[in-house]
């Protein structure tokens, strides 16, 4: 009867808050609610301590119980307030059911025994909210206050009249805390007037401070899970003026020459140096739009050298900028060569699996090695799934291909100042250049665009 009559102040509570969000202004604009109102429900897993023998003033049993346990609900009407993203307030007054059945003993006459109790309570928990930035993840924790609703038992003991009856000495108020997570769910649209949520939470109250009893030492802790369902009604904002409308006046200007700017002029340009060598899907050489050297030629090679390469126009940059990434492998053998103390890391990564991806990067040192003469000793190779900072993130749904693709590659780390910039590190040292640059008339950002 109890469980019917809380089920119908549920449904009245839910019908009621929906008829008194749904006044809102049409024409207003809205922010999300600070104020939500709902209800919740639960299920309560009690655990039972202590020892409870007394079970009133006429009835002593001659075999104490101990330990206990049981699943009874909670239901409660709530109020929550978030002033900021972070702080917030919670507040439930409910019905909170703490009953359970004790682990059956045996009396003195080889007799089972059981005991079985409905223990609730009238509960108010407030409770300070802390939300987690840019999540609907949510912690709470604050104090509890029950007031005692029931306190019956059912005593059973073979060849013995069963026994009903209500606890003797109960506690009627009962102080305890509580602390627990929780997770919002929206369920309607951010643009909507009426904001309602689904949010399911877990809670834990410990024994401490839940004597049921004022003698013996009977406690309860309890392990809640359930969900709340939450409605707030935006705040309008107050819609700005039209601003009025500034009277056309007459406009004059001028057209002034730009200052002439020579054909041809000497630029110097810093060139960052990707420190990431990419491999092509179902292959493990190293792919051929990179400069591979053969053992002369990487005995005359020089990173300088690099300085002498020219291009025609303008949007030479970019193609200056591909020449020398794809130069990668030899300008790092030749600061290697030049640096005998320096030491490097070769990081491979492959959807694969960290098999393939330490075969990448054993490539790369076995090129360094036979071309450039470098230690082996000097390279350390390693193999993952992902990159330490992969390309594709998770929860990503576009250009996935791409990013994919941008994953499978060893990536080139080193402590060694020579091979790193002077500044923050991280990164290989760039490369600077040399070179005339002619005027073009096409536009300025018409550069050119390649996957490395």
């Amino acid at each position: 009867m109890m469980l019917l009559i809380n089920k119908n102040k549920a449904a009245l509570i839910i019908c009621s808050l929906l008829i008194i969000l749904s006044q809102s202004a049409a024409f207003a604009q809205d922010t999300q609610p600070k104020w939500w109102f709902g209800v919740s429900g639960a299920a309560n897993l009690n655990f039972y301590t202590g020892t409870t023998q007394r079970l009133n003033n006429s009835l002593i049993v001659p075999t104490a119980f101990h330990k206990g346990n049981g699943v009874r609900p909670f239901g409660s009407i709530l109020v929550e307030y978030r002033a900021a993203s972070v702080l917030g307030f919670m507040l439930n007054v409910g019905y909170d059911g703490r009953g359970g059945k004790f682990d059956d003993v045996v009396a003195p006459c080889d007799c089972p025994a059981t005991l079985e109790t409905n223990l609730s309570y009238i509960t108010v928990e407030p409770s300070l909210r802390l939300g987690i930035p840019k999540s609907n993840l949510f912690f709470f924790a604050g104090p509890r206050v029950a007031f005692g609703l029931q306190k019956g038992f059912e005593y059973t003991q073979l060849k013995q009249e069963d026994k009903e009856g209500d606890f003797s000495e109960m506690n009627t108020t009962v102080f305890s805390g509580q602390v627990g997570m929780g997770y919002d769910l929206p369920i309607t649209s951010v643009n909507s007037k009426i904001s309602a949520s689904l949010s399911p939470f877990v809670s834990y109250h410990p024994y401490f401070g839940q004597d049921a009893r004022n003698i013996e030492s009977w406690s309860v802790s309890t392990v809640r899970a359930g969900i709340a369902l939450k409605f707030g009604r935006a705040v309008k904002v107050k819609e700005q003026a039209p601003v009025a409308a500034v009277p056309a006046r007459d406009i004059m200007f001028t057209v002034r020459a730009p200052k002439s700017i020579p054909l041809k002029r000497l630029v110097s340009e810093t060139l960052p140096l990707r420190n990431s060598v990419f491999f092509n899907e179902g292959s493990t050489s190293i792919p051929t739009r990179y400069v591979l050297l053969t053992n002369s030629q990487a005995s005359a090679f020089q990173e300088i050298s690099l300085q002498n390469e020219q291009t025609p126009n303008i949007d030479g940059r970019s193609a200056r900028q591909l020449n020398v990434y794809h130069n990668i492998l030899n300008i790092l053998g030749d600061r290697m060569r030049a640096n005998t103390s320096a030491t490097i890391s070769l990081t491979g990564s492959s959807a694969n699996g960290p098999a393939e991806g330490k075969v990448f990067a054993e490539t790369i040192k076995q090129y360094l090695v036979s071309v450039f003469g470098i230690d082996a000793s000097r390279m350390a190779t390693v193999g993952r799934t992902k990159p330490l900072i992969p390309s594709e993130q998770p929860g990503g749904t576009k250009e996935l291909v791409l990013l994919r693709e941008g994953d499978r590659r060893v990536d080139i780390t080193s402590a060694s100042p020579e091979l790193l910039m002077e500044v923050g590190g991280g990164m290989m040292k760039p490369v600077q250049i040399l070179t005339t640059q002619v005027e073009s008339f096409g536009h300025p950002c018409d550069i050119q665009r390649e996957w490395c």
